[in-house]
């Protein structure tokens, strides 16, 4: 049972950051760690080049949070099932507010939920609108590190930065000072001033709840920065699109004219249009927001050299396209691309482009799951290929054993049926031996019986008969019985 002064921390999801973040928390003492993902395995490797390779197993690992309730529930040791700090990603918009009512039963007003938010922007109204408790207080965390998922629960960071930055903050804050600032607005030059001009910081009691995490993010990430964006919202939510644009406007290109390396991406006569359709429509909608990037980066081109000298090593690909290759972990695409829509069609701008994309990305999944019913990717072909010819194969090496198989039986057969002739011939030979030496000994017996009797014939005729014939016959009767009575021929001729 974990004490009473120990933080129970909740993580909840597959995104491949929350298995960093895993790997950093279950090495604190303090922290009384439970962990919910797919992973049939409780055992995880995540490899990061500031923290080397770490192999860890976790103790109180589920596969939903159904498990992880009903096992609250049977065991005597915990006598409740909140949590004091809860990091939660999903795969969709719709995930997110399903596994936000879910975690229900585990939360009250002092827990702290952090919702991973790494490409995304302003994820937060899903899951406030999922709760039991609508005043709780929902941050997102945001990190430029490029964890990528290599296994079934294998993690390694990609990239040539060594170190890198975590961001902290409250994104939808942003929006209601937004709202603030509109309904103050009483003069013609406030009216003309630019949303994104807007700095307010956090309310105190936020700054505060910040502060705690980033003390305790900086103890778990010691060679990592922790930034809270100087308090405020508008920065956080920048720099939430700066790290969301490239993931929105240039990776999904990518995979859409099957292009692995990012600085060829531009040679794609198809691809100049929709990247300048899809930048316009981003940075409309990013500045709408009260948003701006860092220095000049606001235009097409400087986006798409910056991202580009991201990857110098051309045998390196994005995130994205990594995962949509290797089918190792969710694109994301309702939260990348659908969200964006969203927030565009609450300020009124229309994203032809954004719209076009996103329903193409849908059908790539689609493809590349394999649902499609016209397409499938050439590994799968090649897998039915391969699978193909292993079944010919077998075809042949099974009609070979059957050939070899009838001619090992007929020559058993042949063999047998020799030993058979060579049997009844030499049991043949025996009978006809043996019908020979009974025949020999019945004609040796008939040829004695004869003889014997033509004694008897003529010993009967030459002797007179007297007074002592009879006698003599009584004897002679006598001697003609066998040992066992049976009378003799002269006896019977008598």
């Amino acid at each position: 049972m974990g004490s009473s002064t120990m933080l129970r921390v909740l993580i909840v999801g597959n995104n491949p950051n929350l298995m960093l973040y895993t790997s950093r928390f279950q090495l604190a003492k303090s922290v009384e760690l439970y962990h919910v993902s797919d992973s049939k395995s409780n055992t995880f490797t995540v490899e990061t080049k500031e923290y080397g390779s770490d192999q860890f197993q976790l103790e109180n690992h589920f596969t939903s949070i159904s498990n992880l309730i009903e096992a609250f529930k049977q065991s005597s040791e915990h006598s409740s099932i909140i949590f004091d700090m809860i990091v939660l990603s999903a795969a969709s918009l719709q995930e997110i507010s399903s596994s936000a009512s879910h975690l229900n039963p585990m939360i009250n007003i002092n827990t702290k939920l952090f919702l991973e938010s790494s490409g995304f922007v302003q994820l937060e109204p899903f899951v406030k609108m999922s709760l039991d408790l609508p005043n709780l207080n929902i941050f997102s965390i945001t990190t430029d590190c490029d964890i990528r998922q290599v296994g079934p629960t294998q993690y390694k960071q990609f990239g040539e930065q060594a170190s890198s930055s975590i961001y902290l903050g409250e994104s939808s804050f942003a929006k209601q000072q937004q709202q603030q600032q509109q309904n103050s607005k009483t003069s013609p030059a406030n009216s003309s001033s630019s949303l994104g001009q807007i700095a307010t910081k956090y309310p105190k009691n936020l700054i505060a709840l910040l502060d705690t995490f980033q003390r305790l993010f900086e103890k778990l990430f010691p060679n990592d920065k922790i930034s809270l964006c100087n308090y405020s919202a508008a920065e956080f939510v920048s720099q939430q699109w700066a790290l969301a644009i490239p993931k929105i406007c240039f990776e999904p290109l990518l995979i859409l004219f099957e292009e692995t390396i990012p600085s060829e991406l531009h040679q794609h006569i198809l691809a100049k249009p929709l990247i300048s359709g899809l930048v316009t429509e981003v940075i409309t909608v990013m500045k709408s927001m009260g948003a701006k990037l860092n220095g000049n980066m606001e235009n097409e081109t400087s986006l798409l050299s910056h991202w580009q000298r991201q990857f110098p090593n051309p045998n390196e690909t994005p995130s994205l396209v990594y995962h949509f290759a290797k089918r190792t972990a969710s694109l994301n695409t309702d939260m990348l691309l659908l969200q964006p829509i969203l927030l565009a069609d609450d300020y009124g701008i229309k994203t032809p482009y954004l719209e076009f994309l996103y329903s193409l990305m849908c059908q790539y999944q689609k493809l590349n799951e394999g649902k499609s019913k016209w397409f499938t990717r050439i590994e799968d072909q090649q897998d039915v290929k391969s699978k193909l010819k292993l079944m010919a194969d077998e075809k042949i090496r099974l009609k070979d054993e059957v050939a070899n198989l009838q001619k090992s039986l007929q020559d058993k057969e042949s063999q047998a049926s020799k030993k058979q002739v060579q049997v009844l011939q030499n049991q043949l030979g025996s009978f006809r031996q043996e019908i020979a030496n009974l025949t020999k000994r019945h004609e040796i017996d008939i040829q004695k019986m004869r003889e014997e009797k033509n004694v008897l014939t003529n010993g009967y005729h030459q002797k007179p008969v007297n007074g002592n014939h009879w006698n003599d016959r009584e004897a002679v009767v006598q001697d003609q019985y066998g040992p066992t009575g049976t009378p003799n021929l002269r006896d019977i001729e008598d």
